[in-house]
């Protein structure tokens, strides 16, 4: 089981928490936290990949003059909610 979570990213604090849990709703509770890390992270790796793929295919000579590529950078690094929540 520990090989296992480890390959799901688990630390080995949350699978030893997990197997020391005193029942289904406290692993559930373990497994859903590791899920939404999970998605946070899928979505931002997904963001860089979206602005990588976007200054490769930028028809500019220089992509970091690209007004559109420079928008995409600034609306990362806004304060504000990323692009992808905003309304």
């Amino acid at each position: 089981m520990i090989l296992r979570g480890k390959e799901a990213g688990f630390a080995l604090e949350e699978i030893r928490a997990m197997i020391a849990a005193p029942g289904r709703a406290a692993r559930t509770a373990i497994l859903r936290h590791r899920r939404d890390e999970l998605r946070a992270r899928i979505r931002a790796a997904q963001a860089s990949l979206d602005m990588i793929e976007g200054a490769l295919e930028c028809e500019h000579e220089d992509f970091v003059r690209c007004p559109h590529f420079q928008s995409t950078v600034a609306d990362r690094i806004s304060p504000g909610p990323p692009p992808h929540v905003r309304e």
